[in-house]
This record gives C-alpha cells, sequence and structure tokens, in this order.
C-alpha cells in the first residue's frame, strides 16, 4: 500500500503526458490472480490454464444497438475472440443498445457490477473527464487528407496518447474503472447538412448539432449557433428544419439514414473537428477474475482494433454512397473555414494547457506520435483514395486491418498495461 500510495503521489505531482504509466492502472486490476500467460501463446499452453478454472458469464455493452446494426461487427468480434479464447470457459452475454446503462450511467454500472466491460462516451461527461476530453481537443490536430489512413493514423495515434497518458488513466482509475482501451478516436466529424456548407460564410447564421463543447466552441467562431442534441433526435430535427447542420461520424449517420435528410457532406483536409472520445472499460467483476481470464478479456480489445476500423471504413464508404443516392454534395471546406477551424481549436488546447487538464507539451507530443503513425501505416499499404469516390473504390470485403491491430498490440504503453 506504501508502495502504491507513492507512485499514486508521484503521479498526481506530474501533469507530463508520459512516465509512471501503468502504475495506478495495474493497482486496480488486484484479483484472485493465478497463473497467466504471455501475448501470443499457443492456443494449447491457454487450454491447459484455463481449463482448470471455473466457468464464468461476462455482461458485454457494446456501441452497437442490435446485432443487425452496420456497427455490431465491434461486439461479435470481442465475443468470438474471448470465449475462442477462453476455451469456451467464458460466455460472453451481449446487451445491445446500452440496456442496461446508458453513456451517462454505464461507468457506475461497470464500478458496482451490472456490467462487467462496456463501451463508453466520456467524451458526454466533460466535467468528471477533463483529462480525457482534453486529449479529444488536441486530437483537432491531426489532418484527415486521406479517409483510410487518415483514420488509422488518428486511432493509433489515440490508442498510443490515452495510454501513455497518466492523467487519462487516473480519471478512469479514480472511479473504480479498468482500463482495456483509454481513448478510441472512431470515425472523424464531418459536416452533414441539409445545403452545401464548404465556405466560412456559409456557416454564418446555420443552427449546427454538435457532439462535444469543445465543438460547439468552435461553431461559435465561425459564426453558426451550436445545439446540443441527443444523435437519436438528430434525424427529425434535420428533417424539421430545426437544424440546418450536424457534426457527425459517418458509421452512426450511415446507419441512421441521415442522408435521406441531410445529404450533403462537407469535410476538412488540413486539420479536423475534435473527437468524442471513446473508450473499453472493465469494473468491478474483472477486477476478481483469475488472471488468466483478465488477460483473455485484455487482448480481445488489441485484436479486435482491426476489425474495429474496418466497420468505421464500411460505415464511411456507405455514407458516401447514401449521400450520392440522395443527389447530395461531397466536398472539402476551404482554406478559409478549414484555417479558422484550426485557429479555434489551438485556443482550446491552450485553454487545457493552462487549466492543467492538459500537458504543455501536447502539441509537440501530438504532432511527434502522428509522424510515427504516419510511418506506421505507409508501410501497411492500405487502400485509400478520394472521400468522394469512396465508394467506388473502397472494397469492405478486401480490406484488412490486421497489420494495424498488430501496430497496436505492439505499442509499449499497451503491453505494460495488460495485466501480469
Amino acid at each position: 500500500m506504501k508502495k502504491i500510495a507513492a507512485l499514486l503521489t508521484a503521479c498526481l505531482a506530474s501533469i507530463a503526458l508520459t512516465g509512471c504509466a501503468g502504475s495506478i492502472a495495474k493497482a486496480s486490476r488486484s484479483g484472485p490472480g493465478g497463473e497467466g500467460f504471455g501475448f501470443g501463446a499457443e492456443q494449447a499452453d491457454v487450454n491447459s490454464i484455463v481449463d482448470r478454472l471455473e466457468p464464468t458469464t461476462i455482461t458485454f455493452q457494446p456501441s452497437a444497438s442490435s446485432p443487425k446494426s452496420i456497427m455490431a461487427d465491434n461486439g461479435l468480434s470481442f465475443k468470438e475472440y474471448v470465449e475462442k479464447r477462453s476455451h469456451g470457459r467464458i460466455k460472453v452475454d451481449i446487451v445491445w443498445g446500452q440496456a442496461i446503462a446508458g453513456y451517462s450511467e454505464v461507468h457506475d454500472s461497470l464500478a458496482d457490477g451490472r456490467v462487467d466491460v462496456s463501451y463508453t462516451l466520456p467524451g458526454y461527461l466533460p466535467t468528471d473527464y477533463p483529462a480525457v476530453n482534453a486529449l479529444g481537443t488536441a486530437m483537432s490536430a491531426l489532418p484527415a487528407a486521406q479517409p483510410v489512413s487518415g483514420e488509422l493514423i488518428a486511432n493509433g495515434s489515440a490508442a498510443e496518447l490515452g495510454w501513455n497518458n497518466e492523467q487519462v488513466l487516473e480519471e478512469y482509475a479514480d472511479r473504480g474503472l479498468v482500463t482495456l482501451h483509454p481513448f478510441i478516436a472512431s470515425g472523424g466529424y464531418y459536416g452533414i447538412c441539409t445545403d452545401p456548407l464548404t465556405s466560412l460564410a456559409d456557416w454564418k447564421g446555420k443552427q449546427v448539432r454538435i457532439a462535444t463543447a469543445s465543438q460547439g466552441q468552435v461553431v461559435t467562431k465561425m459564426g453558426a449557433s451550436p445545439v446540443s442534441l441527443a444523435f437519436p433526435e438528430t434525424y427529425e430535427a434535420l428533417q424539421r428544419g430545426t437544424v440546418d447542420c450536424t457534426l457527425g461520424q459517418m458509421l452512426p449517420s450511415a446507419e441512421s439514414h441521415i442522408f435521406d435528410v441531410a445529404p450533403n457532406i462537407a469535410y476538412t483536409t488540413k486539420t479536423s473537428f475534435s473527437r468524442t472520445p471513446g473508450a473499453y472499460l472493465a469494473g468491478l467483476t474483472y477486477t476478481k477474475m483469475p488472471l488468466a481470464y483478465q488477460q483473455i478479456v485484455f487482448d480481445a480489445m488489441g485484436e479486435s482494433a482491426g476489425r474495429n476500423i474496418a466497420t468505421v471504413m464500411k460505415g464511411t464508404a456507405d455514407s458516401v454512397r447514401q449521400s450520392r443516392a440522395a443527389k447530395g454534395t461531397i466536398e472539402a471546406m476551404d482554406d478559409e473555414a478549414q484555417t479558422a477551424i484550426g485557429e479555434s481549436f489551438k485556443g482550446l488546447v491552450q485553454r487545457d494547457i493552462e487549466r492543467g487538464t492538459a500537458a504543455g507539451d501536447i502539441r509537440s507530443t501530438v504532432d511527434e506520435v502522428q509522424a510515427a503513425w504516419t510511418a506506421r501505416v505507409k508501410e501497411m499499404d492500405v487502400p485509400d483514395g478520394d472521400l468522394a469516390t469512396m465508394d467506388k473504390w473502397y472494397d469492405a470485403e478486401q480490406a484488412n486491418f490486421q497489420g494495424y491491430a498488430d501496430a497496436i498490440t505492439s505499442l509499449p504503453g499497451w503491453r505494460s498495461h495488460r495485466p501480469s
């Protein structure tokens, strides 16, 4: 206990983006222990350990609303991996549509054991997770010049930045939560609008549905009025003209067929809108599981990373297809609009630095991580092209992102936080 207290004091004394990573997160994983195995161990070796353990069932809430959702593969791939890797000793009970606990309640449900593992949106709770949201704001510095490589770079950078940010990990641990994936960038944000909005003048006076507080401040700087609205209400608001545009991700927009009422897509290439931070977290039940079971659940998040990206890319291609079918436009914002967006987010990042929710070197750190992931993604040789024609050149059946998953599970931060 003295060692843990000392580590906690040391971490809290620093707002550095790196350093003492893993101490708090590992302390929260104390449980029955037992024998574990190395990452990538042969299945026969894993079987020899788990076959001696008591069978168990875990309750898992993925992001999708149903097993027929375009996002369902995220949850199904987790279930498939955990059940196979555990030799059937762990059964995964998927609860779709956040039926046990919505995003505002899920963290409490994890901490008290009502839910065992869940996708969460700490970005919806900025006052509870200020460091997580500050990192999401800093992610606006990442350009998205191409749809596939841009998302790989953004999500890889987010994972690395999250695992190396002790403030982020502390915010989860302080609430009795165990980090399985600290920051999921998911898909980028686009202007999905009833009319084409590509210039700064186009945005002036418009009502724009936003997903985060930082997006709201930037939209205001652009001369528009931000509207805080739950995503399920967005379709009807656009249909009735209550809002003119939504800042949204492609995947859920494709699932909700929002392009039927707002067919025009405006995107950035030199900067980006801040992302709503997502995360996979575990709670009370996980901390009581044998070590081998904890390792299997943790590994599942890394192993399914490629399939998660594939789902995002499929949703993006479907969005382009739906926009085209609805006679919409797909255009990049002009330089003036993108400059205004970038400068506004720079101001918000500086605010977070002054508040202490972001490290003073956050900008240079993001740039360094982005450069490293740009090089990694280039070596993966993934298909890429112009967003406006993605429905023509992107083949979801042929796309393979295993190289991305391998890169995620090779990160020193990921490896150091693996239960041991």
